[in-house]
């Protein structure tokens, strides 16, 4: 394949080493390299394993919402239910799980929406965005040691709302309602 002249050159990664082990994402300190300018520099690396967001839809078509306490921003967020994707399971089976621990939801004929890289300056991760239908409450939740989590279903054109005035504002449910209205 040829490259495109005005397509920007590779950075080819010399090293890598550990530096610093955070549970849930190690940070990697990485030389890379640009040849053609004979320029290299140590970049930082957020490696996290793989994330699944999950659209549930009820069978009246309302998205299954949680609302949740986030460190990072030290507030509540509005978001899709989601985490970490455990080693050797597939995305469809990573959102099933997830939507039951967090709200005691389950959803069938699961599709994988979007593959997305959440941000890939600094992560090495993907996230995968599922869609589950006919979703009900059937089980209890399962949550996590640091998770309380509000559970409610919104009618699509609600939470589309709230995304335009900022009460949904986590960036992976918004990209995740882009790609549902697309695949509507």
């Amino acid at each position: 394949m040829t490259r495109h002249p005005d397509e920007p050159h590779l950075w080819r990664e010399r090293s890598r080493k550990l530096h610093s082990d955070c549970r849930i994402f190690q940070v990697d300190s990485v030389v890379f390299e640009h040849q053609p300018r004979n320029q290299s520099g140590e970049f930082f690396v957020i490696n996290s394993r793989n994330w699944v967001h999950t659209v549930a839809l009820t069978p009246e078509n309302e998205i299954v919402m949680v609302q949740q306490f986030r460190f990072g921003s030290k507030c509540l967020s509005w978001e899709i239910p989601g985490g970490l994707i455990e080693h050797g399971e597939d995305p469809i089976e990573a959102g099933t799980r997830e939507l039951r621990e967090e709200t005691g939801f389950v959803g069938q004929n699961g599709k994988v929406l979007a593959t997305i890289r959440p941000n890939p300056a600094i992560q090495s991760n993907t996230c995968f965005i599922v869609l589950l239908r006919n979703a009900t409450r059937q089980v209890a939740v399962n949550w996590d040691e640091s998770e309380e989590i509000r559970t409610c279903t919104m009618p699509l054109k609600q939470v589309e709302d709230w995304a335009c005035q900022g009460k949904i504002f986590h960036s992976l449910t918004i990209t995740a309602l882009f790609f549902l209205n697309k695949y509507l």
